[in-house]
């Protein structure tokens, strides 16, 4: 997956060392293989392989990064509920 905007991108390159979690990952890119640092930005790889985008704590204009991606998740998969909307954020993204 690629990261679908550039302000997302943007927003996610500038918290990451933040983050608690995702900084230790930074410091050490091979220490953990459940996290893989590519194109400057942490992905955790999934039980099946797959690789999803590691979500920072932070901003993204006047909204939390995970806001923003909840709100578009909400707008593309529709109104079918939480659940919904929570399976696709975990198809893409990781928190």
């Amino acid at each position: 997956m690629d990261l679908p905007d550039d302000d997302l991108r943007q927003a996610v390159c500038d918290n990451l060392a933040d983050d608690p979690l995702l900084a230790k990952v930074l410091a050490d890119p091979d220490g953990n293989p459940t996290f893989v640092l590519r194109d400057q930005v942490v992905w955790y790889v999934r039980p099946d392989g797959v690789q999803v985008l590691c979500v920072p704590k932070g901003k993204l204009g006047e909204r939390t990064i995970r806001g923003a991606l909840i709100e578009e998740a909400h707008r593309v998969v529709g109104h079918y509920g939480p659940q919904r909307t929570s399976e696709y954020l975990r198809r893409w993204y990781w928190w």
